[in-house]
């Protein structure tokens, strides 16, 4: 009879510890499998991370080396270099910024094309039949998906797109104030400037025609509502390409002189080369960096790939232990098993079986039971792979738990190695005796 005979027959006749291994080796097989695909997306998470988290750093105005110029009546401004459009464009060129943006707010009306104005949206009559119940909050921006409303989610633009720019004239608006007034993408409004005559240079009334091409929902909550302007409640924020507003606020003659922004944020692709960007950025020779401060803005990131990395930790931890502890189970089971089969091991030898074949035997007998429960463990551990990774508090979507084959293979090939040496290490208290030992021990 040769041993695969052997080894199946054995197999079939101790159905209790053939399903006994079974069940070890099922349930360590799950658990690994589905630990390598929650560590997988735990990396795939992290990846995308680096991309989505916002991680920028700032460069604005350094004061502290600014001159003191004074204003008369005893006052003094700190005159300092402002972030200028050509060092906007010299800094965007370094490798790694995918965008940056600016802002430049002016309290502004909506009107028709016929210049009919929009009434804002407010919670309270203090407003009614004043001039500050028709101004928004306009927003000059260069890349609104990267404007601090819309990275926080205190915005989430649901209809059209983001204002790159590229553009000259999109707007996004509220749905809330478009439903108020009835307005839809495509639809095309004026940004008016009032005539305000204080500090006003060339002072007069000009607009601005703009097509609406997105809108946002507002998920952060307003307290004080109530006693805050229009123009401060998130409904009537306006956002704009920046050439818009800057054609708008030329009535202003510091700003109009200034020509140049407090500060502007770029955000790079991968927050892990951040440093090295800015090293990059500072090295650009037409920028005085005495005159400007630069700050890194990635504590997001740093949070969640914390937690990230602790939980990624944690899955290897209990990989390790479940691998360790089951290994032991198994050599204890097949080390218990051999002991019994002394009678029967000691028959084979004497009738001149060697020792090898009887190791490849145990062997058999054992991958008989293992093969079935490693299939069995694919398929359980595509279930339990959402389920393990939902456990922990990561950031990690359960949804984007899956088995690779790839994990499989190592699973079955380490699998496959543990078990030859469970079996080899269980043969050796039994096969160092010779067959007449074996057999007089019997007696």
């Amino acid at each position: 009879m040769n041993l695969l005979k052997r080894a199946g027959l054995y197999t079939l006749r101790s159905r209790g510890r053939t399903l006994l291994l079974f069940a070890v080796l099922l349930l360590a097989a799950t658990f690994v499998l589905s630990g390598l695909s929650a560590m997988e997306a735990s990396e795939n998470t992290s990846a995308k991370l680096r991309g989505t988290t916002g991680a920028s750093f700032t460069v604005e105005r350094n004061l502290s080396t600014g001159s003191m110029n004074s204003m008369g009546g005893g006052m003094s401004v700190i005159q300092q270099e402002f972030v200028t459009d050509a060092m906007l464009d010299e800094i965007r060129k370094v490798e790694g910024i995918k965008g940056y943006t600016a802002k430049e707010i002016g309290y502004y009306n909506l009107t028709d094309l016929s210049g009919n104005p929009y009434r804002m949206i407010y919670d309270t009559s203090l407003w009614d039949d004043t001039d500050l119940d028709y101004q928004a909050n306009v927003i000059g921006s260069f890349f609104t998906e990267y404007d601090e409303l819309f990275l926080s989610q205190a915005f989430q633009l649901t209809q059209g797109r983001h204002i790159t720019d590229q553009d000259e004239d999109g707007i996004i608006i509220s749905e809330d104030l478009a439903e108020k007034h009835g307005l839809s993408l495509g639809d095309r409004v004026l940004i008016y400037r009032p005539d305000w005559v204080t500090g006003a240079v060339n002072a007069g009334d000009k607009s601005v025609e703009a097509e609406i091409v997105g809108m946002f929902r507002i998920l952060a909550s307003q307290e004080d509502r109530s006693s805050m302007a229009p123009y401060n409640i998130y409904e009537n924020y306006i956002f704009a390409p920046m050439c818009v507003t800057k054609s708008l606020i030329d009535w202003v003659d510091d700003e109009a002189e200034r020509e140049g922004y407090e500060y502007a944020d770029f955000y790079v692709d991968d927050p892990e080369q951040l440093e090295s960007i800015i090293r990059s950025v500072q090295e650009i020779d037409s920028i005085n960096w005495n005159n400007f401060n630069v700050t890194v803005n990635d504590e997001v990131y740093e949070r969640a790939a914390g937690s990230i990395s602790n939980t990624t930790i944690l899955i290897r931890t209990l990989i390790i232990v479940i691998i360790v502890i089951s290994a032991g189970v198994v050599a204890l089971f097949l080390s218990f098993w051999l002991k019994s089969r002394l009678r029967e091991t000691g028959i084979l030898l004497a009738m001149g079986i060697p020792k090898t074949a009887l190791v490849l035997q145990h062997m058999a007998e054992t991958a008989l039971t293992a093969v079935p429960a490693f299939g069995a463990a694919w398929f359980a551990s595509r279930w339990s792979a959402g389920w393990i990774t939902g456990l922990f508090e990561s950031g990690i979507a359960a949804g984007t738990a899956a088995v690779s084959e790839w994990d499989f293979a190592r699973v079955c090939a380490g699998g496959a190695l543990i078990l030859s040496a469970a079996v080899l290490l269980s043969c050796i208290p039994v096969f160092r005796y010779k067959p007449r030992e074996i057999l007089s021990m019997m007696e």
